[in-house]
């Protein structure tokens, strides 16, 4: 059903798109889930990523308009893991989420 869905490019453009996230989900180093459209707005509006290096503590990198920002502060990284996992626990598991990136690319590739 691609009515409900925002077309960025061409519908050419999007399945080449949602093929290339199929093919990156085979990294082991990614978990790709989709949001269920029934949960509503995201727990977050605005982009991070919590990065943890091997020999350090995790960081927040954080993105706004124009601009990224990285944090150690405890508070701001526990409050993007709680936001992190609200979002996983409203998002569908990797393998119905991969087999709904597939399902929608194969519409778009029609």
């Amino acid at each position: 059903m691609i009515g409900r869905r925002t077309v960025v490019g061409s519908r050419a453009v999007m399945a080449e798109y949602l093929q290339q996230l199929a093919a990156d989900a085979a990294n082991p180093h990614v978990t790709l889930q989709v949001l269920r459209f029934e949960a509503g707005a995201p727990a977050s509006s605005l982009p991070f990523a919590l990065l943890t290096p091997e020999d350090g503590a995790t960081v927040l990198y954080s993105e706004s308009r124009g601009q990224g920002h990285v944090t150690d502060s405890a508070k701001a990284v526990g409050d993007a893991r709680t936001t992190f996992e609200r979002l996983r626990a409203n998002a569908r598991d990797p393998d119905e989420s991969l087999s709904r990136i597939r399902k929608i690319a194969e519409e778009y590739a029609r």
